[in-house]
């Protein structure tokens, strides 16, 4: 981000304090919140997502937040300072930071859960979050510790009297105390203003762009976490700048650039773990015609998995 003085330079001008509320296509202005009017030749998109709440009972009580915005992350670290158990909803990438976050808070006591079979069930096999599973636990030091869950589904958030957070049970039956309640289980994109003008979503929300990043609006774009290509909406930071360079440069040149998908690799280090993640992960429909290949060593504590492409005269992609 620039400084004030940059934009006005470069003859851009920033409204800020004006949420734009409607789209109006016919006459082709953008109109805020507070009246002002901008006439456009082209619109972009780029609203981003919103933490997702799954519908779980007692999800409205205090001391359950999410894990998205500057606001969240000081409520968090106030009510860390007298936690003495919290619980993160999510293995994935962001519940992973989300838990080493209230480590680093000193909270005594830290839980993970996740509904999935392993943990960051997007980019690890099996036997690859199996790993990482056992080598977050053990890298706690007393008298920290770090309990994952998997396979747990959270039935109920409960609460005392005053409506504070006491614990979570599960659809097993079982049960885990604690204090304060991190969901991190995901985004879901903000396509309000897209929708209110007509503009095409995809069925799980997001907004339908094409290889030139264009709505069924051709002066309408869309880039970032609330664009919706080939069905997918991107949840990582790298696509969405993919998409912003690709578009600028079509915008500002002659050139006929085209998305083709995003990079999803990512890498993580969590307590000295480190995990990396690159290509096609498990399962991709594409790699029907894929064959797995893993190395795994339990005494070094290493794991690999790769997916191995055996193309025949029938494959296709």
């Amino acid at each position: 981000m620039a400084e004030a003085d940059w934009y006005r330079d470069h003859g851009i001008t920033v409204l800020t304090g004006h949420r734009a509320v409607r789209i109006d296509r016919e006459s082709k202005v953008v109109i805020s919140n507070k009246g002002t009017e901008v006439p456009y030749d082209h619109v972009v998109l780029s609203t981003g997502s919103y933490a997702w709440v799954p519908p779980i009972p007692g999800a409205e009580h205090k001391n359950v937040f999410v894990y998205r915005t500057i606001e969240d992350c000081q409520q968090i670290i106030e009510a860390a300072s007298s936690c003495k158990a919290a619980a993160v909803i999510g293995g994935g990438l962001l519940g992973l930071e989300g838990a080493k976050a209230c480590y680093d808070m000193n909270v005594p006591e830290v839980h993970v859960v996740e509904g999935a079979p392993r943990l960051m069930v997007r980019q690890l096999d099996q036997e690859g979050g199996d790993l990482l599973k056992r080598k977050i636990e053990a890298l706690a030091e007393a008298p920290q510790t770090i309990h994952t869950h998997c396979d747990a589904a959270t039935k109920q958030i409960t609460c005392d009297q005053s409506g504070r957070v006491t614990g979570l049970d599960f659809k097993d039956g079982s049960r885990i105390e604690c204090e304060m309640v991190i969901i991190c289980t995901g985004v879901r994109p903000r396509d309000e203003l897209a929708k209110e003008c007509g503009l095409e979503v995809g069925a799980r929300g997001g907004i339908v762009v094409d290889d030139s990043l264009a709505t069924s609006d051709p002066d309408i774009f869309a880039i970032g976490e609330v664009a919706c290509h080939k069905n997918m909406c991107y949840g990582l930071v790298n696509p969405g700048y993919e998409m912003a360079d690709l578009l600028a440069t079509n915008l500002t040149t002659t050139t006929e650039a085209r998305f083709g998908g995003g990079d999803l690799s990512c890498k993580l280090k969590l307590m000295g773990v480190d995990v990396a993640s690159f290509g096609i992960y498990d399962g991709h429909p594409l790699w029907k015609d894929a064959l797995p290949f893993s190395y795994y060593d339990p005494f070094k504590g290493t794991a690999q998995a790769f997916w191995i492409l055996v193309l025949t005269k029938s494959s296709k992609m």
